[in-house]
């Protein structure tokens, strides 16, 4: 019984408890990159639209949150906007090129501290589904 009060003080402390106030949008809902970025919760499922970048490019804060595969997805309607996405990289989505056109990601928003340190509130990433 005391693993059970530790699991759920661990997620309550971690967000991913939800007032019924305030749930969060349906997983049916499409939003932004920008949307994710700002308003997004640990434990919220999004499905977010953007555009997936090359290998290379730095547009998201901080390095891969999980992995060194993790890739970055940016605003469609702002690519210096981005978030980082664990998980498998779109199919038209190269290493050395990006995805051409918009691509809709399903998933779920995780949280860490590594944006703290540049003196920006928490981080958020994508967990893909």
């Amino acid at each position: 019984m005391i693993g059970g009060i530790v699991v759920a003080g661990v997620l309550a402390c971690s967000g991913m408890r939800h007032p019924p106030s305030t749930a969060p949008a349906a997983p049916d809902t499409l939003s932004g990159v920008r949307t994710i970025l700002a308003e997004g919760r640990a434990g919220d499922t999004v499905r977010v639209r953007g555009l997936c970048l090359r290998l290379g490019s730095r547009a998201a804060v901080g390095g891969p949150p999980v992995t060194r595969s993790d890739w970055q997805l940016a605003d469609a309607a702002d690519s210096a906007t981005a978030i980082w996405v664990t998980g498998d990289r779109p199919p038209d989505c190269s290493y050395d090129a990006g995805s051409k056109e918009p691509v809709d990601v399903h998933g779920i928003v995780g949280v860490d501290t590594i944006g703290m340190a540049a003196g920006k509130s928490l981080r958020r990433f994508l967990w893909r589904l």
